[in-house]
């Protein structure tokens, strides 16, 4: 109980997972932690779930979003118990969608400035990103530094989430058929 109480519910599930698999002898998959920063609202208005616990355990929820699925199912949840979502409410859901897609693609950020967003893989494997900067609508080009890393051009009438989600799906198609 000290220990869960000193290190938070999730991290204490986490950890107590690894350490089952570690003792089966099962690999334990590196999870990465993807920050997105993006210039999106994204949000659950005061005006829309006026009690603070219940958006609480509503921006919970949201963070586990996994997949679509997770998504349609959350949307629905709140059109059932607060009516019609708000706009910064359906930007929260896609930005929970796209920081899983991103996840699952080992992304370690998505840092937008401007109309152009910075994207940080852990691993850079050229051939992937070359097929994905091949998308109709995607200016992707390659900065070559110490680690490498990405930049998507926006055009004025782009969506950000819509194009990264695509991306991030088209590089699972790929990256899950080379291997």
């Amino acid at each position: 109980h000290g220990h869960l109480d000193a290190i938070g519910y999730d991290l204490y599930i986490k950890l107590l997972n690894e350490a089952v698999l570690e003792e089966k002898g099962e690999k334990v998959e590196e999870s990465v932690d993807t920050t997105v920063s993006l210039n999106v609202n994204a949000y659950l208005p005061e005006s829309y779930v006026t009690n603070a616990a219940q958006r609480m355990s509503l921006y919970k929820k949201i963070a586990h979003v996994r997949n679509e699925k997770d998504t349609e199912d959350l949307y629905e949840e709140l059109s059932d118990r607060y009516g019609e979502p708000p706009e910064p409410v359906l930007f929260l859901l896609d930005v929970a969608l796209l920081r899983s897609l991103a996840k699952q693609c080992k992304i370690l950020s998505l840092t937008q400035e401007g109309k152009q967003i910075s994207i940080r893989p852990t691993e850079f494997d050229l051939d992937v990103w070359q097929d994905i900067s091949e998308m109709p609508g995607v200016k992707l080009r390659v900065v070559i530094a110490e680690d490498p890393y990405l930049v998507l051009s926006l055009r004025e009438k782009d969506d950000p989430l819509a194009i990264l989600c695509e991306i991030f799906k088209k590089y699972l198609k790929i990256s899950g058929n080379k291997g």
